[in-house]
């Protein structure tokens, strides 16, 4: 690739990062995603859809989520908890949700 063609390359994927609706707006005339797929219902524009329910068995409930190249993976833990001896007429419930990573399924309990 040419010096010319990497600039080109990365300043297109900085206009994308920084207008993504723009960017987007650029194929439309073309009747063509930015992937090269055509927007109408030809069957080049579809891509393989797999959902797989129960893919965490330690949760209680999660999907694997597989749309062309793309798979996310979600889980969702709920627990009631009994209430403190200092509280008793207090309950509380827990819920924890997360998606592809660790990093990003933040713990969300509420009492």
């Amino acid at each position: 690739m040419t010096d010319a063609a990497s600039s080109h390359a990365l300043s297109a994927s900085t206009f994308k990062r920084l207008h993504p609706q723009a960017y987007f707006n650029r194929f439309l005339p073309h009747a063509f995603r930015p992937d090269g797929r055509p927007l109408d219902d030809d069957a080049r524009a579809w891509r393989d859809v797999s959902i797989n329910l129960g893919s965490i068995s330690t949760a209680s409930g999660s999907a694997l989520v597989r749309v062309g190249e793309t798979t996310v993976t979600c889980g969702v833990k709920a627990e009631i908890f009994e209430p403190s001896v200092y509280e008793p007429a207090a309950g509380c419930i827990g819920a924890s949700v997360g998606a592809l990573r660790p990093a990003a399924a933040p713990a969300l309990i509420r009492c």
